[in-house]
């Protein structure tokens, strides 16, 4: 237990990522097996969770054991692209056509994969900026590591092994992958929230976009609904990503949404607190609790769900003013005095992969 509790430290975990897994996994079995062995007929009542997990860990082993072929490409200012083989949508149960087509649309999809030419150890988990269709598999987008490691220590991690497979813009290679995926968030709250707002850093735009994509599909066509997108980027050169540029060109003729972008370089660091309050608390976005806006919400409720990803500062600084923002919605809902809030209630999914 002394193991986990060390190596789950902080500055072990981000540090060490794969010595804090694989401790972990080794030392979790290993309490299982002595628990086993020490509890007599106390092994019973273990008896229930350890098959769940032999199960779980049974059905993921099955699905990385597939072998697909990949495509990766150096798309060019810091960016690369994976095109996963369709097989990686297909492995949703076909037999339920119908789920298996609500699962397939739903955004914010993520997988977790394995290049055994990079690594045969490693999964990487990544958000598809593209779910997959019958015709195309799911599009995943990443930059290299950035840090202050030396150079020699940079060439060892894994986004970097990976990106010198394509080294030069334009570059593509196909590569063998394992898929372990897609998983789909539980947080559904973007189906019905009268404002969905994404502020996202970086890479953290793949869940974003694929958001957006569904909004314009699913929602475009609301009227007492909106949609947000705030990308802050280090410079600009980061936003001439093509699926940007492509979303910029799509949104252009819809009157429910908004998309920007924030170069930090130029104008600093987001301020999370005053963005929010400007888009939550406009006078002329006011959501009225009429009938038909209660139809179109399914909720008698209007309510704003905020999506965030990026940075861990980043995380940090829209959580906290996602909880402040949420206290004085929910103060003004509860006095009887007039406000100036378009909604009634704030909810917020941070995308983070930690342990």
């Amino acid at each position: 237990m002394m193991i986990i509790i060390i190596t789950s430290l902080s500055v072990l975990r981000r540090n060490h990522y794969n010595v804090f897994y694989y401790l972990h996994v080794f030392c979790s079995i290993s309490v299982f097996v002595f628990s086993c062995a020490h509890t007599s007929t106390n092994f019973y009542c273990l008896l229930p969770g350890l098959i769940l997990l032999v199960v779980d860990w049974g059905l993921r082993a099955s699905k990385l054991m597939r072998k697909g072929t990949a495509t990766v490409e150096n798309i060019g200012d810091g960016w690369y692209r994976v095109q996963l083989p369709v097989t990686a949508t297909s492995q949703i149960d076909d037999d339920a056509a119908a789920e298996k087509q609500l699962i397939v649309d739903q955004p914010i999809q993520s997988y977790s994969i394995i290049f055994p030419e990079i690594s045969k150890l490693q999964n990487h988990p990544f958000t598809a900026a593209k779910v997959g269709s019958t015709t195309g598999g799911p599009v995943l987008l990443f930059q290299r590591t950035r840090g202050k490691k030396k150079q020699k220590k940079l060439d060892k991690e894994w986004t970097w092994k990976l990106g010198s497979t394509v080294p030069s813009k334009g570059d593509r290679k196909d590569i063998h992958v394992r898929v372990e995926g897609p998983y789909i968030p539980v947080d559904t709250e973007y189906l019905t929230a009268s404002r969905v707002i994404c502020i996202v850093g970086g890479t953290g735009i793949t869940g974003a976009w694929s958001l957006a994509n569904w909004w314009l599909e699913n929602r475009g066509h609301e009227t007492q609904a909106k949609f947000f997108l705030l990308w802050t980027v280090r410079d600009r050169a980061m936003s001439s990503l093509r699926e940007w540029r492509e979303l910029e060109d799509m949104t252009r003729g819809a009157s429910n949404m908004d998309i920007k972008v924030h170069v930090s370089s130029e104008s600093g660091r987001v301020e999370a607190t005053p963005y929010l309050r400007e888009i939550l608390c406009r006078v002329d976005q006011r959501v009225e609790k009429t009938t038909a806006v209660v139809n179109t919400l399914n909720s008698s409720t209007p309510r704003a769900w905020v999506y965030v990803s990026g940075p861990e500062g980043m995380l940090s600084t829209v959580e906290t003013a996602c909880l402040r923002l949420r206290s004085e919605v929910r103060g003004a809902r509860k006095g009887n005095t007039g406000s100036t809030w378009c909604v009634e209630d704030l909810a917020w999914h941070s995308a983070k992969w930690e342990v």
